[in-house]
């Protein structure tokens, strides 16, 4: 993983060890039959990493956070039981729970699109709440 930087030809990498040696982030695998044949299933339809994120919410009843619009219709297509999280609607909560003002929240999502190269599309049920934030 990385991010963008102001010169194109530099990108800078994100250490995640920091975050899992603190225990706040954990990188999961398949554990058993179930998980390895449903991601392998899913895998068909889905990018590895969308797949395998998928197929161990499904199985472990975990919420999942995803941007992916494949991953998102196919999950809502088949019914699979999973709470969906956007990083739109994590953002919201953040800065809902947090009080993070406006303007720097602003901030955030100018940076967010600079450095991640992501801002929702104008048909995501969160573009408004986006446009707004950034209109301020």
């Amino acid at each position: 993983m990385y991010l963008h930087n102001p010169d194109p030809k530099v990108r800078e990498v994100i250490d995640l060890a920091p975050l899992i040696n603190k225990g706040m982030l954990t990188i999961l695998d398949p554990e058993n039959v179930i998980e390895k044949l449903r991601y392998i299933e899913l895998a068909l339809s889905l990018d590895d990493g969308e797949a395998e994120a998928v197929a161990i919410a499904e199985s472990r009843h975990f919420a999942l956070a995803t941007d992916d619009k494949k991953a998102r219709k196919l999950i809502q297509s088949e019914g699979i039981k999973i709470e969906l999280w956007s990083t739109c609607s994590l953002l919201q909560l953040w800065q809902t729970k947090c009080s993070i003002t406006d303007a720097d929240m602003k901030n955030v999502l100018e940076n967010i699109f600079s450095r991640a190269r992501y801002r929702p599309k104008a048909s995501h049920p969160d573009f408004d709440w986006w446009a707004n934030i950034l209109s301020k």
